[in-house]
């Protein structure tokens, strides 16, 4: 692609139009209703021949492009709410040139299935005046959507309220929104993940002192403590709020210079630029038709075993059955078929799968086909062939030694597969809600899951789900529960109440993170081991200040 001369960029949705005809640039701007499209077809309605096609994704309505792959011109995909999306996103990416996402942590999934590019392409913000905050009438606001599906947003604004005084308000129209934070001098942000989000830009944008949870990439973006300001828990976003409510000067300090920074370095423009400049450096997307209608066919799996698009499925069990001698395509069957409640066919799958294992290598090398096919062939009704199915692939399973005792029961089916999906890298599906009615397990958290539902009394099988869910942020409403369950069972174990403090605090469930801190000094104490205790609590929580030193928030 040469620089030097304007191209022709087609926009299926996403907001870059008028900055990429500010840099001279012809664009042609689609927004297709919600469905699958073919795109060839769309761009000869419009008699457009692009020279770049950017597709931009996100929550809400829901498009898909069939024949990305076959177009003469350069493709990319920009995944903006890659946090919840990423579970179908990886498949659909293979489509494209290059792919772009808001969540720089998240680029790595899309190389590593299969996408020629990933490039971290953040959100933005709006240039706006800055309004002193002497003209501000609010101290604390928050805009964002309430409601049962974001309990731990309930709790967020909740702690608001009740400290701090806060106007919340919910689901208002982008022009309010901004209106409202323009008269807001605080603006603490809640993320469903932890992840970089819209508030943050729309926040900052209106001038407010933006109190965002910590995440890596935000360095990179705002200089932490001198434009925006981050916290770690509940416990800590309170504190910060009466500490910056107190000194409006240093407050308003900080939201000017978070002000100035955006309008620096990141507004649509700043956005349209960095992404011709990365498709300079696009390599190209993938050589084999082929492969790449099986990872359309992916995709639009992913999207119907979350609920959308269910016609499409007879035409993705079309193609996955013609490409069944590949791992992904015979994995996808069995996941079609369980959605559909259809057992004859995933039994005699998973047979064959079996059958090529221990013939030789085959199908069952891949060991998340081998993992699926056995927890298909369990779920089917089927422990011996499961059993099968994994000693085919792993004959270290067939007997004691490194990977623990034989595959005897469902549950002991369950923590091997889980292990072997935890050392392939596949560990959590965010923003997939798992039903082990209706799903195979493809993660190491699902497969856990599925035990848990199979043994709920089982201590080991809760143990092992905290553990792999800990280093997630987002899940805390989990781990409260798993976490709730083990201490009733070990009610002296001081680390599970420091651990259950923690995740209230998380939560935005102060008082009763302070509880369960007490207690676990006071088991701690009792068990004399009161510097262990005072070790692990600096660990884990090193915003918050010893007993004494300050209140609970």
């Amino acid at each position: 692609m040469s620089p030097s001369r304007p191209l022709r960029i087609c926009l299926v949705d996403g907001p870059l139009g008028p900055h990429l005809t500010r840099l001279g640039h012809e664009v042609l701007e689609l927004r297709p209703a919600q469905g699958v499209h073919d795109i060839a077809a769309l761009l000869a309605r419009h008699a457009f021949v692009p020279d770049i096609l950017l597709h931009t994704e996100q929550l809400g309505r829901r498009v898909i492009l069939r024949g990305v792959e076959n177009l003469p011109c350069q493709t990319a995909l920009w995944s903006v709410d890659t946090h919840v999306n990423a579970h179908w996103q990886v498949r659909y990416g293979e489509l494209f040139d290059a792919v772009f996402t808001t969540q720089r942590d998240m680029a790595s999934l899309f190389s590593r299935n299969g996408a020629p590019a990933a490039f971290w392409l953040p959100w933005f913000g709006v240039k706006r005046p800055f309004a002193p905050f002497a003209r501000r009438g609010l101290d604390v606001g928050f805009v964002g959507r309430l409601g049962p599906g974001r309990p731990v947003r309930g709790h967020f604004v909740e702690l608001l309220r009740s400290r701090c005084a806060a106007r919340i308000e919910s689901e208002l129209p982008a022009q309010r929104m901004l209106e409202l934070y323009a008269d807001t001098r605080l603006a603490p942000n809640e993320a469903l993940w932890g992840e970089i989000n819209f508030r943050l830009f729309e926040t900052v944008s209106a001038g407010c002192l933006c109190l965002t949870p910590a995440a890596r990439e935000l360095g990179e973006l705002f200089d932490v403590g001198r434009e925006v300001e981050i916290y770690e828990s509940g416990y800590d976003l309170v504190e910060k709020l009466r500490f910056y409510q107190a000194r409006p000067r240093q407050a308003e300090s900080l939201a000017l210079a978070g002000h100035a920074a955006l309008a620096a370095r990141h507004l649509a423009g700043h956005r349209a630029e960095a992404f011709l400049s990365a498709m300079r450096d696009a390599p190209g997307r993938m050589a084999d038709p082929g492969r790449a209608r099986l990872a359309f066919h992916l995709a639009l799996l992913g999207l119907v075993e979350t609920g959308l698009f269910p016609h499409l499925a007879p035409e993705v069990e079309a193609c996955l059955s013609r490409r069944a001698d590949d791992p992904r395509a015979a994995g996808g069957l069995l996941r079609l078929w369980r959605l559909a409640g259809r057992s004859a066919p995933i039994v005699e799958m998973c047979k064959a799968v079996a059958a090529r294992g221990q013939a030789g290598p085959g199908l069952a090398v891949d060991p998340r086909l081998a993992a699926t096919a056995s927890l298909a062939a369990l779920l089917a009704g089927g422990l011996p062939l499961a059993r099968v199915l994994l000693e085919s692939f792993w004959p270290e399973s067939r007997a004691p030694g490194s990977r623990g005792r034989p595959l005897k029961t469902s549950r002991d089916i369950c923590l091997f597969c889980a292990g072997r999906l935890r050392e392939a890298g596949d560990v959590l599906r965010r923003g997939f809600v798992f039903d082990a009615a209706r799903h195979i397990p493809q993660t190491a958290v699902e497969v856990l899951i599925l035990a848990h539902a199979l043994c709920p009394e089982d201590l080991a099988v809760i143990r092992s789900l905290e553990a792999s869910l800990s280093p997630y942020r987002g899940v805390e409403q989990v781990r409260l529960g798993l976490l709730s369950t083990l201490s009733l069972h070990d009610r002296a174990n001081w680390r599970l109440a420091l651990k259950l403090a923690l995740v209230n605090f998380r939560m935005f469930r102060v008082d009763q993170g302070g509880e369960e801190l007490a207690l676990a000094r006071d088991l701690a104490r009792q068990a004399g081991e009161e510097r262990r205790f005072s070790a692990m609590r600096r660990q884990l929580m090193p915003w918050l200040a010893p007993p004494g030193e300050k209140g609970r928030g």
